[in-house]
């Protein structure tokens, strides 16, 4: 058995209505399944609410799960993360509804003649993915709708909403 890292972000709302989060960073053994971590998040989340006066209004379990071995040691020369494929899929029973992937960093060898290679075998492994199976970890809408048939891909372009490293310059 390995041990695996992962954090548990609170949200806590005091009576005024400001909500903060609280980091609480833990491990747990890999052989652990859903349903016991879920019961012993609940577990820490009801000994903590003993001890506050704000109220919890949730809480997230991040898993820090490690690398498979095989994935490239550095970017490739001349990759940027502001080069993006927006993929689209219909949502299942909703109509008129969709819901968008943004690859963030795609590859330019997968663009011809500037659109995205819909018939390249590792476009088609991806867009796939997002479709209805029976696998452990099943891709979903923002908020929670299964993801049904795929609609269309295209370019697109990462907006920056903060920098993506952040520097400080001391001026006098």
């Amino acid at each position: 058995m390995a041990t695996i890292d992962g954090l548990l972000s609170i949200r806590i709302k005091d009576f005024l209505g400001d909500e903060a989060s609280m980091p609480l960073y833990v491990t747990m053994s890999d052989a652990q399944t859903l349903a016991a971590l879920d019961t012993y998040a609940g577990t820490i989340l009801t000994d903590l609410d003993a001890i506050l006066d704000p109220q919890i209004v949730g809480a997230t379990l991040n898993v820090n799960v490690p690398l498979p071995g095989g994935l490239r040691s550095s970017p490739n020369s001349g990759s940027s993360l502001n080069d993006n494929a927006l993929f689209n899929y219909k949502i299942t029973g909703l109509t008129n509804r969709s819901f968008s992937n943004d690859v963030i960093g795609f590859t330019q060898v997968l663009i011809v003649n500037g659109q995205i290679n819909l018939a390249d075998p590792a476009v088609i492994a991806w867009q796939t993915l997002f479709t209805p199976s029976s696998g452990l970890l099943q891709p979903v809408s923002s908020d929670w709708q299964t993801l049904g048939s795929f609609r269309y891909c295209k370019l697109s372009t990462r907006k920056h909403r903060r920098a993506l490293t952040k520097s400080s310059t001391e001026t006098p």
